[in-house]
């Protein structure tokens, strides 16, 4: 239950901070004197879900399964977690080495020109 109240707190000053932000008065302001909040917000929104939510499908599966197929249960649960883990660390990493590579045009239309210092 503490660590559900923790996520739900550090959610909605996420949503709070990115909520203000999108004011254009006060855009400058938070992010000179609140630009460390979105980032201690996720991290303590994935300390109380590792320390609450995050282990409970494990104890469910073994509260749950009859014992000769815990273990092949178990084991998918953990392989499809470490793959799907893998894969969204590869997207984000695959996203992020071309963020600024990738400008948007006013009409919506995505320009993919490679941006390069003119130096190199």
């Amino acid at each position: 239950m503490i660590s559900q109240i923790f996520m739900c707190l550090s959610l909605v000053a996420m949503g709070l901070f990115f909520f203000l932000t999108g004011e254009d008065d006060a855009e400058l302001d938070l992010h000179k004197q609140l630009g460390w909040l979105p980032l201690t917000a996720l991290n303590i929104f994935l300390i109380a879900y590792s320390a609450g939510i995050g282990p409970l499908a494990l104890a469910m599966m073994g509260e749950l399964l009859p014992s000769h197929i815990k273990g092949i249960t178990i084991m998918h649960l953990f392989c499809g977690n470490n793959i799907n883990i893998s894969l969204d660390k590869k997207i984000i990493s695959i996203f992020y080495s071309f963020r600024h590579d990738i400008m948007f045009c006013s009409d919506g239309e995505v320009d993919t020109r490679i941006w390069r210092d003119k130096s190199l």
